[in-house]
């Protein structure tokens, strides 16, 4: 019984870890704003771009993620939603 209820609370604990990550990603750029802009050598405006780019590439996934759901169902939906978090900040910082 214990070891259920403990391996209920520590599923708990990394899903909260996970959702908070995966928040915080796009406030990532008020802190590192500076350096990432002078290491890929753009400009404001571009650097504001970048930004509209995830925001809507964000918008047009939760709509995919939602039809995904729908589909498969949501048993292992978190592990593909956190891989493809994951790519889809990988692939912005370094194109």
């Amino acid at each position: 019984m214990s070891t259920t209820i403990n391996n209920r609370w520590l599923s708990l604990l990394v899903i909260c870890f996970c959702g908070g990550i995966i928040y915080i990603i796009p406030y990532l750029q008020f802190s590192y704003y500076a350096p990432i802009k002078e290491g890929l050598d753009i400009s404001h405006f571009q650097m504001d771009d970048l930004m509209s780019i995830l925001g809507i590439t964000s918008s047009i996934c939760y709509f995919l993620g939602g039809v995904a759901v729908e589909l498969k169902g949501a048993s292992n939906m978190p592990e593909v939603n956190l891989v493809e978090s994951r790519l889809t900040t990988v692939a912005e910082v370094t194109l």
